[in-house]
């Protein structure tokens, strides 16, 4: 089941977001440190309460399997043609249920409000190193249009 994440869903998200970034660490230890304990609980308490933020998690038999945190917006730039975005900050789905379907029914449901609000694009930004995250994206039919490169001195 998909639904709207409530503040009262924020200890099961930490261990979710901590599991996304115990991968990165693994994956790109030169952009990604272990931060203190309560990191992930006092952030995922932040993302719940930023007016500006939606969550949305998939649920089965009461445990969360996945999450997204988005946010709509509309860049306001003159060089640049008007858009309405949906930028997903995070998209996680725990090691035990990738491959499943779950990820791609998340989402789909990411997509269904985004239309809903009037959005013309999905981004988000995801690590060069995160090749099992990129294949996904490409599957739901993302494509790459920015590319940052780095120098490391």
């Amino acid at each position: 089941m998909i639904r709207k994440a409530t503040i009262d869903d924020a200890k099961q998200l930490a261990v979710l977001f901590r599991q996304l970034h115990e991968y990165h660490i693994r994956i790109a230890p030169e952009s990604y440190r272990t931060p203190f304990p309560q990191y992930y609980e006092l952030e995922m308490q932040s993302f719940l309460e930023d007016r500006e933020l939606e969550i949305l998690i998939s649920e089965e038999k009461g445990a969360i399997c996945a999450y997204a945190v988005y946010r709509i917006f509309d860049p306001e730039k003159a060089e640049r043609t008007p858009a309405r975005i949906c930028y997903i900050e995070h998209f996680t789905v725990a090691e035990e249920h990738r491959r499943s379907g779950i990820g791609t029914e998340l989402f789909e449901a990411v997509k269904c409000f985004a239309l809903e609000r009037g959005c013309d694009r999905i981004q988000l930004g995801a690590a060069a190193a995160n090749s099992e995250a990129l294949r996904f994206y490409e599957k739901q039919g993302m494509i790459p249009r920015t590319i940052r490169l780095e120098l490391t001195l």
